[in-house]
């Protein structure tokens, strides 16, 4: 890819991202929030947002 992402990269501790973890494999959380929560361990795991939407069938945020 010639150009680089603008966007810095995200730093979760490991207590936040097994909070992440938790809320997406409870049964009682909203949709919505558990896949909040799989976008965003998607992202800090190095994925791309639009390979991240396009997986999620969402769109991208601008």
């Amino acid at each position: 890819m010639p150009f680089g992402s603008k966007k810095s990269g995200l730093k979760l501790s490991s207590g936040e991202s097994g909070k992440l973890v938790k809320i997406t494999k409870a049964r009682k959380e909203k949709k919505s929030r558990i896949e909040r929560a799989k976008m965003i361990l998607a992202y800090n795991s190095g994925k791309n947002i639009s390979v991240i939407a396009r997986e999620m069938d969402t769109n991208r945020a601008k």
